[in-house]
């Protein structure tokens, strides 16, 4: 990114490249998916490099309400590393 010029940076996350053992509620689960801290680690490098501009999420389709509570705490934390 570095290489490119740029001075401010827009971070896409589809949920869908966490494993479905650390998210189970997304539209199409793909085994050996990073994990938690290996999404957040990626994200708090590129954070630590430049502005953020603006952020996403996508591919959150949990099966039920109460499905949706179970993944709340990772959405949370992802939230936290683009904050």
């Amino acid at each position: 990114m570095a290489a490119t010029g740029a001075q401010a940076v827009y971070i896409h996350v589809d949920l869908d490249v966490l494993d479905p053992a650390v998210l189970a509620g997304v539209s199409r689960p793909v085994p050996f998916g990073l994990t938690l801290a290996q999404l957040t680690a990626a994200i708090g490098a590129v954070r630590s490099r430049f502005p953020l501009a603006g952020a996403s999420l996508s591919g959150f389709a949990p099966a039920s309400p109460a499905a949706a509570v179970d993944d709340l705490g990772t959405i949370l934390r992802v939230v936290g590393a683009l904050a």
